[in-house]
């Protein structure tokens, strides 16, 4: 029997959690969006940090850069986190990572995983609140970030059966959004674009 699980935008993780998620991948969209789809972020004073912990009697320090963050995780139907086959939390952190821009002109967010799924979670989610009517608010993406190689986002981080997934989803996602008679977009210029 499978077991039902429910993808939710959370406030905060336990601080050894966050610490050990590692960068698995990138996501191209507007912050506006990003709020309409995630809700509102978490917010830091100064961009720039430094976490220091004692694992083990081990001294790690690692730096971050970073003003806005979403976190995103899998709960079973009981309200738990969801765990993958080694018993590692799916989830993950969705952030920016360039201070020397405006939020608003943040066109790439970061994603930060213990797992693989902690990334297509992110991709669920989307299409979760777009069958519930949710539809893109902002405009198109700038023409040069929308021409960089549709697997730009995935390389690496990914085998090639959630690659091809995560092709799935975003067809997916973009066949919706061309169906949407409320979402209006200019044509573009560029007609090698699909």
């Amino acid at each position: 029997m499978k077991i039902v699980t429910e993808i939710k935008v959370i406030k905060e993780i336990d601080e050894m959690l966050w610490f050990s998620l590692d960068h698995a991948s990138g996501l191209k969209f507007t912050y506006l969006d990003m709020v309409h789809f995630f809700g509102e972020p978490r917010v830091y004073e100064d961009s720039r940090f430094i976490v220091n912990h004692n694992i083990n009697n081990e001294f790690f320090s690692k730096s971050y850069n970073r003003r806005v963050e979403w976190i995103v995780a899998e709960f079973n139907t009981n309200g738990k986190p969801k765990l993958d086959d080694n018993g590692e939390p799916v989830i993950c952190t969705i952030y920016d990572s360039d201070a020397s821009i405006g939020v608003e002109d943040n066109f790439i967010w970061h994603i930060d995983a213990l797992v693989s799924r902690g990334f297509e979670i992110v991709g669920e989610h989307i299409l979760n609140q777009r069958r519930e009517g949710k539809i893109f608010v902002s405009k198109d993406l700038p023409e040069d970030i929308a021409k960089q190689d549709k697997d730009e986002m995935l390389k690496v981080y990914l085998s090639p059966d959630q690659k091809k997934m995560m092709k799935i989803l975003k067809k997916n996602n973009d066949d919706a959004k061309k169906n949407n008679p409320k979402y209006i977009s200019k044509p573009s210029s560029d007609k090698s674009i699909n």
